[in-house]
């Protein structure tokens, strides 16, 4: 875990900034694989050490779509499996406290109480590159009723599972004095249509992937993704304010429709 963090985030305090870049595709069982957009994720934050063995992190995340023709940024999108043009639910989500038990499990908090979850890691060497990856599989109940949001409504239970392969130099992270090492990553997550696509239960689900790169800094964001982040969120990735709401394509979305 000591090595997992060394990577993900840091060994001491201070902050962490990630940039991910990735395709979102649909899979049905008669269309196939479909593409349907790209995506910029940037996620930032402080990682300190709250005692001898427990690490904490308190991550936000900015996610922005792009067209996959244009590439340009969209704020909305034509569902290619039923014409509709759809509002995106952009993810903005914030206070994200996760933990890191070196002697146990890892997990996040909600509402005071630590969600533990098992920390396991697949590890392997190729040439002088550590490869280390970590699935995980969460699953929570569907809070929108079947009858009332027909078209959003995806099934009794919502199941999210991602895959994430971190890579990083064997030397840097054998080094026993580093407290934190650059890495690339390397994820998949299979998850539910977003309610907001209305594809209510029609079979078939979303597959997300993406790479992306461990900064030093917001300053190495890309320049558009930046210049995004300010026109829509001022200060918020630079660290000069405070996120907006938190949100995700699901939580927000169902919680809208269930007042």
């Amino acid at each position: 875990m000591s090595a997992w963090l060394k990577a993900l985030g840091r060994l001491d305090d201070g902050p962490v900034y990630w940039w991910f870049t990735g395709i979102t595709h649909g899979l049905t069982p008669h269309e196939g694989l479909v593409p349907l957009f790209r995506h910029e994720n940037y996620s930032f934050g402080p990682y300190r050490k709250v005692s001898r063995h427990r690490h904490e992190s308190v991550m936000q995340d900015i996610t922005f779509y792009r067209d996959m023709k244009s590439g340009e940024l969209i704020r909305s999108f034509v569902m290619p499996y039923t014409n509709e043009e759809r509002p995106i639910v952009e993810v903005v989500t914030n206070d994200i406290n996760n933990f890191y038990d070196v002697e146990g499990d890892s997990g996040f908090v909600a509402d005071g109480q630590d969600m533990a979850q098992p920390f396991e890691i697949d590890v392997m060497e190729v040439a002088n590159t550590v490869w280390m990856t970590r699935t995980m599989d969460w699953a929570f109940p569907n809070p929108l009723d079947p009858d009332t949001h027909k078209q959003a409504y995806s099934g009794p239970m919502i199941r999210l599972q991602m895959e994430s392969t971190l890579h990083v130099d064997r030397d840097k992270l054998s080094d026993a004095t580093a407290t934190s090492v650059d890495a690339r990553i390397s994820y998949e997550a299979v998850t539910p249509w977003f309610p907001w696509m209305h594809m209510g239960d029609r079979p078939g689900y979303l597959i997300t992937r993406a790479t992306g790169a461990k900064l030093s800094s917001y300053k190495e964001l890309p320049e558009d993704v930046m210049r995004a982040s300010e026109e829509r969120f001022p200060g918020c990735a630079t660290g000069t304010a405070a996120p907006p709401q938190g949100k995700d394509p699901w939580t927000d979305y169902m919680q809208a429709m269930k007042a």
